[in-house]
């Protein structure tokens, strides 16, 4: 039931998320002409990837340590490809591979929005 409860509550979490003027729903457009900011995006990656246990910086690989704004934006650098197959492409499987929901739509394009526009602060 708190398993439900956490689902549900980490949802509902990143629909709002998606619908402040920080991280807004994306037109459907190939461009990208959103003004997002970090603090929008570090809030979904907290909740969906380091709050869940998967990326928290104390046990999981230090490569993959998205904590803190600076060492997901480090991450990202690095390895765009694969953060892209992963998070942000259409058949992206984060969380969903930890048997968590998927990321919607929406959230993977402000998230690749914000890379595409530099990851601005």
């Amino acid at each position: 039931m708190k398993t439900v409860f956490v689902a549900v509550l980490a949802g509902a979490f990143l629909y709002l998320s998606c619908k402040t003027s920080e991280a807004p729903k994306p037109a459907g457009s190939t461009e990208c002409s959103m003004d997002i900011h970090t603090a929008a995006i570090q809030r979904i990656v907290t909740t969906s990837c380091v709050n869940r246990g998967c990326h928290p910086g104390q046990t999981s690989p230090a490569i993959a340590n998205f904590s803190t704004p600076d060492q997901l934006k480090n991450y990202i650098s690095g390895n765009k490809v694969l953060f892209s197959a992963h998070v942000t492409s259409v058949d992206a499987d984060m969380p969903g591979s930890q048997g968590f929901s998927p990321l919607s739509a929406s959230t993977k394009d402000s998230i690749a929005c914000w890379i595409s526009n530099g990851m601005q602060d």
